[in-house]
């Protein structure tokens, strides 16, 4: 029912993208046929990500079919990786909200389907292919940053979001002390922005000498703007953070938030497909973790990611 599903949905799409007919004719005109599973469309840039795998995809001569609706919860996610391997697929893009679906990956590998999964932070799983923000590359364009804005001496507050961003602390604050900067590191007790928030606020009121406030994921960033508001800090306390929602963005042009380490979302799609050809044209025998690109957004350029598409990453 699902496998149906899919060869309804491709249709449709390359019916109006003017990529596939449904004609034998056109169909012959691809190298591969490529299936990018997506949880929520409305989540971390998806339609960038989207624009980048049919551009790669256009460019290797292949097509890409995507999975887009019906996840009501983790078994449909693997239902949808077990659809695209049974309709042979050429290789699989996921980009899920973190399900499990270990034995469906396994599934595929075993079926000589090469996989690629999108996350947030690579996971450490060296028989996995991920696409992800390295935490060293995360650390050394925000220490970069402040470096060359911030070359006074200052004291910075590192605010980490929790167990997954643990690398990010851990680099950033090697990267810092190697560059001989003072700073004191925190934790957020929970996982939405009000946690951060109060977390925030207790760094800064604990160390009034702090100019600077350095986030490691989008939440943190929210809720360190919301509160350097609060105590009406904005002028005195600079964040630099991390995602690039509307939220940040705005607080961004407002001056609250000075910079925001941001992923090219469009590059990953890229990526995603240059990986599926690489791991086909090796016989599946490789898979590899893939650096995301990143970039700053900041006052000079942030009118450029205004709208409704650039979500949280």
């Amino acid at each position: 029912m699902l496998a149906a599903a899919i060869i309804a949905i491709s249709m449709v799409l390359f019916s109006s993208s003017g990529l596939f007919d449904g004609s034998k004719e056109n169909e012959n005109k691809y190298t591969a046929r490529f299936i990018a599973v997506c949880t929520d469309t409305t989540s971390d840039g998806w339609s960038e990500i989207k624009r980048g795998l049919l551009a790669e995809a256009e460019s290797q001569y292949a097509a890409v079919e995507y999975i887009e609706e019906g996840f009501e919860n983790s078994r449909a996610v693997a239902s949808a990786i077990e659809a695209a391997v049974d309709a042979r697929a050429d290789g699989i893009v996921v980009y899920s909200d973190g399900s499990d679906i270990d034995a469906e990956i396994e599934y595929a590998k075993n079926m000589k389907v090469p996989i690629a999964t999108i996350v947030n932070t690579y996971s450490g799983d060296e028989d996995l292919t991920e696409i992800s923000v390295e935490a060293e590359q995360f650390a050394l364009l925000m220490t970069e940053y402040i470096k060359e804005h911030y070359p006074s001496p200052v004291k910075i507050g590192i605010v980490s979001g929790g167990s997954t961003d643990n690398e990010r602390l851990e680099f950033l604050s090697a990267m810092l002390s190697d560059a001989g900067m003072t700073f004191k590191t925190a934790v957020a007790t929970g996982a939405y922005s009000f946690d951060a928030g109060e977390t925030v606020k207790r760094l800064i009121s604990n160390d009034p000498d702090i100019s600077i406030i350095c986030c490691t994921d989008a939440n943190v960033t929210l809720g360190a703007a919301q509160s350097v508001v609060e105590l009406n800090k904005v002028n005195s306390v600079k964040i630099i953070g991390s995602g690039r929602s509307e939220e940040i963005i705005s607080f961004i042009n407002k001056g609250v938030i000075v910079g925001t380490v941001a992923v090219d979302y469009e590059s990953i799609g890229r990526r995603s497909i240059n990986e599926l050809v690489r791991q086909r044209n090796a016989f599946y025998s490789e898979v590899k973790n893939i650096s995301a690109d990143i970039f700053i957004i900041d006052s000079q350029n942030a009118d450029a990611f205004t709208g409704p598409e650039e979500d949280d990453e």
